[in-house]
């Protein structure tokens, strides 16, 4: 990895001002020159985790996603690959939590038939 590059990534900003320093800090990385926005699809706006903006280090190492935060989402900045298993381990876990929900549901339900 180059040293311009960044050493780490966040799977989530913990609150809005840490991502006021780092969003601070990337836009200092573009001043300077180490980074530099790449364009991207816009076409795939239906996913909630979709990144607003990609940045490649310095010597094209490597490409980075950012997704900002938003009320209760905590938002990414990631490398591509880690960014696209991110997105896929979250709509896993969505699923699950909508299943589980509607099973859930579904569960009190009978209960409160069953009771009657």
């Amino acid at each position: 990895m180059r040293p311009n590059c960044f050493l780490v990534g966040y799977t989530r900003f913990p609150s809005y001002q840490r991502f006021n320093g780092f969003e601070a800090w990337l836009h200092q990385k573009l001043t300077w020159h180490q980074l530099r926005p790449v364009a991207r699809d816009l076409t795939r706006v239906d996913d909630f985790a979709a990144p607003e903006a990609r940045y490649s280090c310095a010597g094209g190492s490597e490409t980075w996603e950012l997704a900002a935060p938003d009320n209760a989402w905590r938002g990414y900045f990631l490398p591509l690959a880690q960014a696209a298993a991110y997105r896929r381990r979250l709509r896993r876990s969505d699923l699950l939590k909508g299943v589980l929900g509607l099973a859930g549901a579904g569960s009190c339900h009978l209960a409160f038939w069953s009771v009657r």
